[in-house]
């Protein structure tokens, strides 16, 4: 018996991962963190800097709303994506200006990142892992 073929991205989900980092950041200055996280997989893992690793969406939310930023910028640039199938990765940088309570002034940040995407079964592109750190010392 042999395996399926396994097919690369097609410029169709090429386009779809993109335009799911753009309704990221969208949602993100929008400050609309339900629909942001459920651009997310229900089984989700975040791994932000210094921090534990955050699996599924409603820890997701939760972390998101005691951070509560308010977005005046928020840019994902991804550099390359690769996949074959329902899989698929990309990296590249983000920019992104928001204040916080208690921050006198707003911060900005320019960082890296990577994703793990995986197409649904209704056959949208959801991020299944995100990794960041920022460049700023």
């Amino acid at each position: 018996m042999s395996a399926d073929p396994v097919y690369p991205l097609s410029d169709s989900d090429l386009q779809a991962i993109r335009s799911l980092t753009s309704a990221i950041s969208q949602k993100a200055l929008e400050g609309d963190w339900s629909s942001l996280v459920q651009l997310f997989t229900e089984d989700a893992v975040l791994l932000p800097p210094n921090s534990p690793a955050i699996r599924g969406r409603e820890p997701f939310q939760a972390m998101i709303e005691s951070f509560n930023p308010d977005f005046t910028e928020h840019r994902i640039d991804l550099q390359d994506i690769q996949g074959y199938g329902d899989l698929a990765y990309g990296w590249g940088t983000y920019t992104e200006t928001f204040s916080i309570g208690g921050a006198p002034e707003p911060i900005t940040d320019v960082a890296k990142l990577m994703f793990g995407f995986r197409k649904q079964p209704d056959g949208a592109w959801r991020v299944a892992t995100e990794m960041w750190n920022t460049d700023l010392s």
